[in-house]
C-alpha cells in the first residue's frame, strides 16, 4: 500500500524546489520550475549544470531546459511514441531512461521500451537537441523472429561462451545507457520472476548491446552471454572504460562473474572470461554494478543472504588483476 501512494503521489506532483550552491555550499539560486498536468516522469542535470524535467501522457514526453542560473524554461521539446493502448501506455512513465550527453550539454537522450501499435515490444532511442529545439528517434520491434535473428548472428570470442540466455522480447528493458567516445551505448536484458509459496526465483537473461553514432545510425548489436536464476533478486552489470575498450561484468549462472572487453568502436569482444566463485557458496552471487575499478584490476564483491528471515548477508571481495 505504501508503495502504491508512493507512485500515486509521484504522479500527482504539485511542485519542485530547485537550488543551486557555490563552492561553499551556499545557496545562491532558488526556484520551483513550471509544473505540469501531466506526469512526472525525471529531472537530470547535464555536466554544464542545465536542468531537464520530462513529463509524459497519454505517449506524449515534454521536455523542458533551464539553463544553469536560469528561473525560466530556455527550451523545449515535445515529441509523440505510437504506443499502444492499456498497460504500456498508462505506466510508460516508469520506464524512460534520459542521459545527458557528454559531449554536447545541449543534446539529452532517452530510451523506452512499450507496445507499439502492433502490441509488438518496441525500442525507441531518442535524441533531443535544445539548441536546434528538435529532436531524432530511431525504433527497432523486437518480434520472435527478430529475436531469434539476434541469437543467430551472435558470434562468440570463446566457444565456452556459444550458449546465450533467454530474450524474451515481452520483458525487455533498458538497464544502462552511455556515451562513450564516438558511441551511444544501450544495454537490455529480460527479466522475470516465478513466485510459489514463501519463495521467490528471478531469471534474468544475456545483456543485448546496440552501439550507435552520435546521430543514431546503428553500428552494431552485440550480446554479452550473461544469465543467471538466483532467489535474492536482480543484479545488474557493471562497466568501465579505458580508451576505447568498455569492460563489463555480469553474473552468469551459479559460475562466477563473466567478464568481457568490448572494443567500443566496432563491438567486437577482445575477450570474454569466466571468473570462478573459487571458495565462495552457490548462492554467493555478485553485484558488479558496485565493482571497484583501478589502474591495474577490480574487485568484485558478493553477497549471500541466508537465515530463516533471510535477513544476514555474508559479504565477500573478489580481487582481478588485469
Amino acid at each position: 500500500m505504501t508503495i502504491y501512494k508512493i507512485e500515486h503521489d509521484a504522479k500527482q506532483t504539485k511542485d519542485i524546489t530547485v537550488m543551486d550552491f557555490d563552492d561553499k555550499l551556499e545557496p545562491i539560486n532558488t526556484f520551483h520550475p513550471e509544473i505540469s498536468d501531466d506526469e512526472f516522469i525525471t529531472m537530470i542535470c547535464s555536466n554544464s549544470g542545465s536542468l531537464f524535467i520530462a513529463w509524459y501522457k497519454d505517449g506524449d514526453v515534454n521536455v523542458s531546459k533551464y539553463a544553469q542560473g536560469k528561473t525560466e524554461v530556455t527550451a523545449q521539446i515535445n515529441q509523440s511514441l505510437e504506443i499502444h493502448n492499456g498497460f504500456s501506455k498508462n505506466n510508460a512513465a516508469q520506464l524512460f531512461l534520459f542521459y545527458p550527453s557528454v559531449k554536447n550539454p545541449d543534446c539529452l537522450y532517452y530510451s523506452l521500451f512499450y507496445k507499439n501499435t502492433d502490441n509488438d515490444p518496441e525500442l525507441t532511442v531518442s535524441k533531443m537537441d535544445f539548441t536546434k529545439k528538435n529532436s531524432e528517434a530511431v525504433t527497432e520491434v523486437f518480434t520472435q523472429s527478430h529475436i531469434k535473428e539476434i541469437h543467430e548472428a551472435y558470434i562468440p570470442f570463446d566457444k565456452k561462451f556459444e550458449k546465450t540466455h533467454s530474450i524474451n522480447g515481452n520483458s525487455l528493458e533498458v538497464r544502462a545507457m552511455r556515451e562513450e567516445n564516438d558511441r551511444l551505448l544501450i544495454f537490455m536484458s529480460s527479466q522475470n520472476a516465478e513466485f510459489q509459496t514463501n519463495t521467490a526465483q528471478y531469471y534474468e537473461g544475456s545483456l543485448i548491446i546496440n552501439g550507435y553514432d552520435l546521430n543514431l545510425n546503428t553500428k552494431y548489436q552485440q550480446i554479452f552471454p550473461s544469465g543467471y536464476g538466483s532467489r535474492t533478486g536482480y543484479f545488474y552489470p557493471g562497466f568501465h572504460k579505458v580508451e576505447n575498450s568498455l569492460y563489463i561484468v555480469a553474473n552468469l549462472n551459479n559460475d562466477g562473474t563473466l567478464y568481457g572487453n568490448m572494443n567500443i568502436t566496432t563491438g567486437e569482444w577482445n575477450n570474454t572470461v569466466l571468473l570462478p566463485k573459487e571458495k565462495f557458496s552457490g548462492d554467493s552471487f555478485a553485484h558488479p554494478n558496485i565493482t571497484l575499478w583501478y589502474e591495474k584490476g577490480f574487485i568484485i564483491p558478493y553477497a549471500r543472504v541466508r537465515g530463516m528471515m533471510r535477513t544476514n548477508m555474508d559479504i565477500s571481495l573478489q580481487q582481478i588483476a588485469y
